[in-house]
Parts: structure tokens; C-alpha cells; sequence
């Protein structure tokens, strides 16, 4: 694997869960991907970081932009990364094989989602 791949995601905080995710390059068009598999959804408003490629895709009507509107996810981050040891590189459980990262993150969601949390 020659180069860094990101997990980008859209999390509701209303419900805890994890909408839709991508896996890919950290620009725009990764970005872009995530936007259309959330695009049928009734979103009002996506709150993110500073990171360009989110200024370049969503519009300005919906979009907030700023540390106070991420921390929540910036929790689950940390939460997703001390039970995943395959998204830590500098640890034993690192996946290098693409097909097992994309396995491990689909399981992880999904666990998450439907298994974890009790409504």
C-alpha cells in the first residue's frame, strides 16, 4: 500500500451513528464521494472542520465550519481508534492489504450503528 488512505464520514449526533463513510485520498473528490451517498438524505446543516476539500464541496447555505461544531465527532475519532487497532499504523494489528482495512472499517460502522448503542 504506497499511499495514506482517510476515512471520511458524516455523523448524525442525534441518533450516534455513522451515515455514510469513504475511504480514499484526503482532497475533494473523496469528499464528493461521501456527498452523494448522503445526498437523499434530509441534512440541514453539515458541520465540519477548516479542511479545504469540505469548503469546496458543500455550499454555504448549509455549512458550519468550526472546532465547536466538531467535537462530538472528534470523540467518536477517538473512540473508533482505541477499538481498532487495524486504523492505529504504529501498532501490531495494522492492516497493510487494502481489502482488510475496508472489511475491518465496514464491520466497526456497522457494529457501531447496530450492535453498540442501545436507542
Amino acid at each position: 500500500m504506497g499511499q495514506k488512505r482517510w476515512i471520511v464520514y458524516a455523523y448524525a449526533p442525534e441518533t450516534n451513528e455513522i451515515l455514510a463513510y469513504v475511504i480514499g485520498k484526503r482532497n475533494a473528490a473523496t469528499v464528493r464521494k461521501l456527498y452523494q451517498k448522503l445526498k437523499n438524505l434530509q441534512i440541514d446543516t453539515y458541520c465540519t472542520d477548516e479542511w479545504e476539500a469540505f469548503k469546496q464541496v458543500f455550499s454555504k447555505e448549509n455549512h458550519q465550519v468550526g472546532k465547536a461544531y466538531t467535537r462530538q465527532i472528534e470523540s467518536v475519532n477517538t473512540c473508533l481508534r482505541a477499538r481498532n487497532r487495524r486504523l492505529v499504523r504504529k501498532t501490531t494489528g495494522f492492516s497493510k492489504k487494502e481489502p482488510y482495512q475496508d472489511a475491518s472499517v465496514k464491520i466497526m460502522f456497522y457494529h457501531r450503528n447496530y450492535c453498540y448503542h442501545t436507542f
